[in-house]
């Protein structure tokens, strides 16, 4: 809250100790945590109170409660699992500043015999099923089961038709198979395609242009598994965490990934755009300032707790001439773009800022962003995918002015695909692409000339990603 004729919440402070509270049977439904904290504001409408589960990752909001209640108990918690949290004060005018954090490990009673959970997921291009010995898992329907304390569980891996199993990943004890249950533990079995089935990336067309460095490249995001997977070495294949990168503790519920230079390295890093979980919540944002992969609070990378609404769609681009990527919002409800052009991750209002707009925008279609003229900034466009088209306003004037001055294209992806685009070719000129999700399969615009002329000319990878994943692309 920034404008003087807001109300001001005072800041919140946690009590100390966090009280820790266990019942006498059922372990993994009796732990529960107490917190309590000062209340220190007068105008408050509630709190809202969030939580991560350990000492690293994202916070997610878990409850909001009412006015002048100063406590909460959090039911049902794990054993021998870290939880973390904070509040915040809110009313209808915005949220106060955070408590400080605190966090507690509740820990596993001598005299009670623990229960403990085997979590499995899946990673990699291709597909598989793995089942455990105690039954238990069968990770294509239930990846995740109950065992008592020293179980110990054999996994075992059956690739798909076309796909190989290429190794357990996740805790320690997780890489041979025999996993032993002295604590809540996370497995990843990682199934790739076939090599026969993987695709080989082709020589891009045009005039490389050496100041840019190398083309961007794929990746995807799975929200069901919160890993990323980002072809680092740009084969167009998905080689493994130690050839390409994975990143597996940036992930966030009710979150879509966004990807940007964030600081101005020439390295694109990851991020998270949090919806709002109700209608009059706002959007927030988490970005990987310095690409390590993990989130380490807004002193550190960059957060912001206030920039769209829950209706929105998020946008990366650099609005300004070449440096760091800035973050926007695209609003459906009324066709408009709010971009952060100063660069202080919030929206002040369409004169300090800007509020470009599309007049040949129809509902349904999709934003779009990209340097279509090579000319170091990023300007606007819209997919529609119930037709394949494309407007992109090349003139950069943020108006729609017709085919002639910006460009159209009339038929690139279908029903279903995801728009992307990047500078496949690295001539410092942004192409258009489609992801499609049911099939893993990018058609990626090498040639650039909006017409998708096969794979002979153009880009094809076949088996990169899977349904439910988010295409991102980026300098990795």
């Amino acid at each position: 809250m920034q404008d003087n004729n807001r109300s001001i919440l005072a800041f919140l402070r946690f009590f100390f100790p966090v009280l820790i509270l266990f019942g006498t049977a059922g372990l993994s439904s009796a732990a529960q945590i107490t917190l309590r904290w000062n209340d220190n504001s007068t105008n408050e409408d509630g709190f809202r109170i969030e939580r991560r589960i350990g000492t690293s990752g994202t916070y997610q909001e878990l409850v909001k409660i009412t006015s002048n209640i100063v406590s909460y108990t959090d039911p049902n918690l794990s054993v021998a699992t870290t939880y973390c949290y904070r509040v915040r004060a809110f009313n209808s005018r915005g949220n106060s500043s955070y408590s400080n954090e605190n966090c507690a490990t509740i820990p596993v009673p001598v005299s009670v015999a623990a229960s403990f959970t085997l979590t499995v997921s899946r990673a990699g291009s291709g597909r598989g099923t793995i089942t455990s010995s105690p039954a238990g898992i069968n990770c294509r329907a239930d990846c995740s089961q109950t065992y008592s304390s020293g179980t110990v569980v054999a996994l075992s891996a059956v690739a798909a038709s076309g796909s190989v199993f290429s190794g357990l990943a996740g805790d320690a004890d997780c890489t041979d198979g025999n996993v032993t249950l002295n604590a809540n533990l996370n497995c990843i079995a990682t199934f790739n395609l076939a090599s026969g089935n993987l695709a080989r990336k082709r020589q891009p067309t045009g005039a490389v242009n050496p100041s840019i460095g190398e083309p961007d490249k794929i990746g995807v995001y799975s929200p069901s598994t919160g890993v990323w997977f980002l072809d680092r070495n740009g084969s167009s294949t998905w080689d493994g965490c130690q050839v390409d990168s994975c990143v597996q503790l940036f992930t966030g519920s009710n979150a879509l990934p966004v990807v940007g230079d964030w600081n101005g390295s020439g390295l694109t890093r990851v991020g998270l755009f949090r919806v709002g979980l109700f209608a009059a919540d706002p959007s927030e944002w988490f970005l990987d300032a310095n690409g390590n992969g993990t989130w380490d609070g807004c002193a550190i990378d960059i957060c912001s707790h206030s920039f769209g609404a829950s209706t929105d769609l998020p946008v990366v681009g650099q609005w300004k001439r070449r440096g760091e990527d800035r973050i926007a919002i695209f609003r459906r409800a009324d066709n408009q773009w709010h971009l952060d052009v100063n660069g202080n991750e919030s929206f002040e209002s369409c004169r300090i800022d800007k509020c470009p707009s599309l007049s040949i925008y129809q509902p349904g279609d999709v934003p779009v962003a990209g340097d279509w003229t090579g000319r170091g900034t990023t300007q606007l466009g819209l997919f529609r995918p119930s037709t394949g088209e494309w407007f992109l306003d090349r003139k950069n004037n943020g108006s729609w002015n017709g085919c002639k001055k910006d460009l159209c294209i009339s038929s690139f992806g279908i029903a279903g695909d995801i728009p992307v685009s990047g500078d496949w070719s690295a001539t410092g000129i942004s192409s258009i692409g489609v992801f499609r999700p049911s099939s893993g399969q990018w058609f990626l615009d090498l040639n650039g000339n909006g017409t998708w002329d096969g794979p002979a000319i153009d880009l094809y990878v076949a088996g990169y990603g899977q349904t439910g994943d988010i295409p991102v692309v980026g300098k990795w």
